[in-house]
């Protein structure tokens, strides 16, 4: 597992976690007792499922969420170490580069930022096999400092730090006892500003789109409760139902299951191509796209368990005699209580939201910079600090303030609690005051 965090702008080559060395021999002696099985024994085999260890994926999510990374944000100097963490573990398994021009990485340009996707191969063992694909896929991107871009870090340790890890575990497996079919691990950039990453691929595609027997997606695989697994996709394919039914019980999961192919996640673009996918999730949670999703939430018992699951799948579908057949599965794939969980997390955020107490003014001179204060909240941060209707905001902190756009960014990475130093124009005099942030909860 990774035991040094570098700084976000230094080169650095991670350690394997110590135990890969010593577990892929004696994974592959077991497997000679094996030789002519395929499918779930194969898949099943202890030694193998051995290699994902919870030891391993929370050292690799503590790197992943570490401060150091600053969120993993799109085209950031912390999204860019993430990814080299990736290539260089891809890189200790021998694993083949399956980006650009023999690398690991398919950079691409998306919303002004330089995105850069990680792609590795596991060759398959059977020639005629091997030119198909099974994709083990999910997002390493993550929020950065919020919309402010110098807000708290949000470290992301479910949303996609358990995902990312999860691949990494899955990969190790793999390794150790190399399917018919050939897999290849896919982690996204730019998946939380509109699945970029995902959608560039299939415009762009490293190997041939028609190659992909399955994709496999995971996505805030961290926060189980009591076993609990959400898998989305199962309708996509008539052998999935079963498939994931008879897994989940092995492992003593309580899974919920949904036959929809439609996900807010970056199996929807292979969906959209008529790909055969699965979608594995632990629900919402207050914490989702906050600067709280840190990894002293995480459930990694669930987490070990989950990416054992998915590795199963995979390794059933990757040793399958047959590919599985597309079927069409319209549906929205979300979990029963996802809706509520939303508007809960929503209630949550408000309730938590830095508030400041002002509203603009309607007829407000446009050539004056700064935001004109229309009305000051009855017992609000502002009216306590002695703002008033008629005042033009021009600064909070260090962040220059031009409109009401400005004002909310400036306001964007605070937290309730927090004191701002507000510089205003009051007539003719320029005037600065201090204020205590209430919450949007307390209006």
């Amino acid at each position: 597992m990774p035991t040094t965090t570098p700084s976000p702008n230094a080169p650095w080559t991670p350690r394997a976690p110590h135990s890969i060395a010593m577990r892929i021999p004696v994974a592959l002696a077991a497997l000679a007792l094996l030789a002519c099985v395929v499918g779930p024994s194969f898949a099943a085999d202890p030694a193998i499922l051995r290699t994902i260890t919870t030891n391993d994926l929370r050292g690799h999510v503590s790197f992943l969420c570490s401060e150091e990374l600053e969120g993993r944000g799109l085209g950031e100097a912390g999204g860019r170490t993430a990814q080299r963490y990736l290539a260089s573990y891809y890189t200790r398994l021998g694993l083949t580069p399956f980006g650009e021009d023999g690398t690991f990485f398919q950079p691409f340009e998306a919303r002004g930022r330089n995105g850069r996707n990680v792609l590795a191969m596991l060759p398959g063992t059977d020639p005629a096999l091997r030119g198909e694909f099974i994709v083990v896929m999910g997002h390493v991107d993550h929020l950065g400092r919020g919309r402010s871009g110098d807000g708290p870090v949000y470290n992301g340790a479910d949303d996609n730090a358990s995902g990312t890890a999860a691949i990494l575990e899955i990969a190790e497996a793999f390794t150790a006892a190399p399917p018919r079919r050939s897999v290849v691990f896919f982690n996204t950039d730019g998946e939380e500003s509109g699945l970029l990453g995902s959608r560039h691929w299939i415009e762009n595609p490293t190997f041939p789109l028609e190659s992909v027997a399955a994709v496999l997606c995971m996505d805030m695989i961290g926060r189980s409760e009591d076993g609990y697994v959400f898998v989305g996709g199962t309708g996509t394919a008539p052998e999935f139902p079963e498939l994931v039914e008879s897994l989940t019980k092995d492992l003593g999961l309580k899974p919920e299951i949904a036959a929809g192919g439609k996900a807010p996640t970056d199996s929807m673009v292979f969906y959209q191509k008529e790909k055969p996918i699965l979608f594995f999730f632990t629900n919402l949670h207050n914490d989702y796209h906050m600067p709280t999703d840190d990894i002293e939430k995480l459930d990694f018992d669930g987490l070990t368990r989950i990416t054992k699951l998915i590795y199963l799948v995979g390794a059933d579908l990757a040793n399958a005699d047959d590919s599985p057949e597309f079927t069409e599965a319209d549906q929205t794939a979300l979990p029963a209580t996802f809706g509520q969980r939303m508007r809960d997390r929503m209630a949550n955020a408000r309730a938590n939201s830095p508030y400041l107490g002002v509203e603009p003014s309607s007829d407000a001179d446009a050539s004056e910079p700064g935001f004109v204060v229309g009305a000051v909240a009855e017992g609000s941060a502002a009216e306590t600090a002695g703002l008033k209707a008629g005042d033009r905001i021009v600064a909070i902190g260090e962040t220059e303030v031009g409109d009401f756009r400005d004002l909310r960014r400036a306001l964007g990475g605070r937290s309730v609690g927090d004191t701002v130093r507000i510089e205003f124009v009051r007539g003719e005099e320029t005037l600065t005051v201090d204020a205590e942030l209430g919450s949007m909860g307390s209006r």
